[in-house]
């Protein structure tokens, strides 16, 4: 079932196309796809997952 609307957004790491969950949770749902870059600071948060704040 195709969804009505259409929305952005940005993965990275198991979820982009070819790396092991892109088939479980993206697949059929991809419309379109490109590669693009973020720019920030990124940090490894000791009890979740990875946070980024605005920067060069």
């Amino acid at each position: 079932m195709k969804p009505e609307s259409s929305l952005k957004v940005f993965v990275y790491g198991t979820l982009k196309p070819g790396e092991a969950n892109f088939a479980a949770y993206c697949d059929g749902y991809v419309e379109s796809q490109q590669i693009a870059y973020a720019k920030g600071i990124l940090y490894d948060l000791p009890l979740c997952d990875p946070a980024m704040t605005e920067g060069e």
